[in-house]
């Protein structure tokens, strides 16, 4: 994107009709939270992974909303990034209900005053302790028990995927098929 943060953050207000004089001064101290105030001015093309999944979460901020629904906000991210966006859902979890889905059963127990599981369509409900306490309660009411995983054989090449087109459904190819395709 080939916006800096700041003017990033004030086009997500703009769309969402957010006054102009409140939300500059707001995504001035969102930024300053997130430790990104140094960075405000530099394109967000250049800022890391981390950071742009820290600025994504500071849009979703800006209209200061009742409640927050965030899937895996710590997939991908250094663990400094992290623990960043733990430090940020934890300070707005003070002021909105944050709905966290993540499998990081740690995560879930430092942060949420309640978990809920979803298992079998149902939802169960669990005051957290430990991780080991909940993995072991959670492991133990499963109707499946999830099979051990086949070892994989190393392969010499490198694999990467390239999706295309195939009537409506698409298809992922390795790079010996490319070849073919070229």
């Amino acid at each position: 994107v080939a916006l800096p943060p700041i003017e990033y953050l004030m086009a997500i207000a703009d769309m969402r009709n957010l006054p102009f004089d409140k939300t500059i001064r707001y995504a001035n101290e969102l930024l300053e939270l997130a430790d990104l105030a140094d960075q405000k001015d530099r394109l967000i093309a250049n800022l890391s992974h981390g950071e742009k999944r820290i600025l994504c979460l500071l849009s979703l901020l800006l209209s200061k909303p009742e409640f927050l629904i965030l899937t895996s906000p710590f997939a991908e991210v250094l663990p400094k990034d992290a623990q960043k966006m733990r430090d940020l859902i934890a300070y707005f979890a003070q002021t909105c209900t944050v709905f966290l889905c993540t499998p990081l059963v740690e995560d879930l127990c430092k942060m949420c005053e309640e978990i809920i599981i979803l298992q079998d369509g149902t939802l169960k409900s669990i005051a957290p302790s430990t991780a080991d306490d909940l993995l072991a309660e959670y492991a133990a009411t499963s109707s499946d028990a999830l099979p051990e995983p086949e070892a994989t054989p190393k392969r010499k090449s490198s694999r990467w995927s390239m999706l295309t087109q195939k009537s409506d459904d698409y298809e992922v190819l390795d790079n010996n098929e490319k070849e073919d395709r070229k």
